[in-house]
């Protein structure tokens, strides 16, 4: 009987918590933009996956995180939120390399845009122009700014459907058709 009356519990705990947290991701929009993007870091960094692997796996597992706070959004009920002060959560910044792609790093993602940092956008002004010219090329690439100094590139995205898994794989097919050295682009 014991067992019954602490299953029980659980369940009336559970029925209350989801609501409640629910409203808690209503109050706080913030979470949803930083809690995706980390979580696919922490599972990417605790497995230690590189390179395409872990670009894939960060952008799958961020549209899971996604839509699990979407339906939690969905089952809130009118309950009370206390409020908390703001704080600010450092991103850590996972690196992403094997021997068969370029080295990059994930610095930010939210949906609709990511920011990698890739040492040889910094030393390679050959390979800056591939990577642009083939980003802007693609249609569902919406803008891409790069920062020599900061060896970084922000890539902005309409996905059209696509699922993340499909995103990563052309965004880490582009990067690595810029590393490829069989055609120079010429300067514009």
């Amino acid at each position: 009987m014991a067992t019954t009356s602490n299953y029980t519990n659980t369940i009336n705990q559970t029925e209350t918590t989801v609501p409640q947290l629910g409203a808690f991701l209503q109050a706080h929009n913030e979470i949803e933009y930083i809690l995706p993007p980390l979580v696919g870091i922490m599972i990417t960094t605790r497995f230690k996956l590189r390179g395409a692997t872990a670009l894939l796996v960060n952008l799958t597992v961020a549209g899971f995180v996604r839509q699990i706070i979407e339906q939690l959004k969905e089952q809130t009920e009118t309950i009370p939120v206390i409020d908390t002060e703001q704080t600010n959560i450092s991103q850590p910044v996972t690196t992403v390399a094997s021997d068969d792609s370029p080295t990059y790093t994930i610095v930010h993602s939210v949906p609709g845009r990511i920011r990698l940092r890739i040492p040889k956008v910094a030393s390679d002004p050959n390979y800056v122009r591939r990577l642009e010219q083939l980003l802007t090329a693609d249609s569902h690439v919406l803008g891409v700014r790069i920062n020599t100094a900061a060896a970084s590139i922000a890539i902005q995205y309409q996905a059209d459907g696509m699922s993340d898994w499909e995103l990563g794989m052309l965004l880490m097919n582009i990067i690595q058709e810029a590393d490829c050295d069989e055609e120079e682009i010429p300067e514009a």
